[in-house]
């Protein structure tokens, strides 16, 4: 592997972040991208009408989805998904998180299963680039859902309950 390939790059980047623990284990990684690929990227970002309409303030691209965004944007976001977020970076963070990692996982599926499921494949999940035009506003949140995953138990709604009537 050549010293300036994207792994090395990567691997570095990775390795002189430091892990901060509270509140919760993160990571703030400075010029994570090699600079030739970060210019790649903003190259290929596809114009605003490349991307597909969900209403007159908002729009999205997904490389995977999208056909209206220009060949050669579809592909190198779906390349930079595949070749490096999937198959370098996500292997690189779940060696750097792994002590988290199994604790977390411990405490989801067990003692015996947590190196268990940090043995199977994980995938990073494939985004999407969203434009907002002028106008948009993003409306606060009041309440969170957040599923809780318990070992042989059932997930619960946590939706409010309609009040009795009478």
């Amino acid at each position: 592997m050549r010293p300036d390939s994207p792994a090395a790059h990567l691997r570095a980047r990775i390795a002189a972040a430091p892990l901060v623990i509270d509140p919760g284990p993160h990571m703030v990684v400075p010029d994570l991208l090699p600079a030739d690929l970060y210019a790649l990227l903003l190259e290929t970002m596809p114009p605003p009408d490349g991307f597909d309409i969900a209403d007159k303030l908002k729009a999205s691209f997904d490389p995977a989805r999208s056909t209206i965004a220009p060949a050669r944007s579809r592909e190198t976001w779906m390349s930079f998904h595949t070749d490096i977020l999937d198959a370098l970076l996500t292997p690189i963070l779940l060696d750097r998180f792994r002590p988290h990692l199994i604790s977390s996982y411990q405490a989801l599926f067990g003692p015996d299963l947590a190196e268990d499921a940090l043995r199977l494949r994980h995938h990073a999940f494939r985004g999407r680039l969203m434009l907002r035009r002028p106008g948009y506003r993003l409306q606060p949140v009041h309440a969170v859902r957040v599923p809780v995953l318990r070992r042989a138990a059932k997930v619960r709604s946590r939706a409010p309950r309609p009040p009795h009537a009478g």
